[in-house]
């Protein structure tokens, strides 16, 4: 991670995200610039990068933008709850695709040995 500002198309090469994504983290109050250059280019510091890869860590969880706005005004206990309550979710989730796959397994056994 650098300690200077960067440009947000150094962001979005720094996270893996496109500009329209920042734009929409900035958008839902997420994510935002810390100051403009010279040239009007919005500038972003290392707080801003560390957010965007923490809202993309959250939106592979399975966490909708809005929630993740939300998740900023909780206390850290409330956050703890939801996060264990998903993480609950993706072990149901994950038993259940683990019972799919079997099915899907002996479907495709049942269709080989016709």
């Amino acid at each position: 991670m650098r300690n200077d500002l960067m440009t947000l198309k150094e962001v979005c090469k720094e996270t893996g995200v496109t500009r329209k994504i920042v734009q929409t983290y900035e958008n839902y109050g997420l994510v935002k610039a810390t100051t403009k250059n010279k040239y009007g280019y919005l500038l972003y510091d290392d707080a801003a990068v560390k957010k965007i890869k923490k809202i993309r860590l959250y939106q592979r969880f399975g966490y909708r933008l809005s929630e993740i706005a939300k998740l900023e005004y909780m206390t850290v206990d409330e956050q703890v709850m939801i996060l264990k309550e998903k993480i609950n979710n993706m072990y149901d989730n994950q038993s259940e695709t683990a019972e799919l796959i079997e099915m899907a397994e002996q479907l495709l056994e049942n269709l080989r040995s016709h």
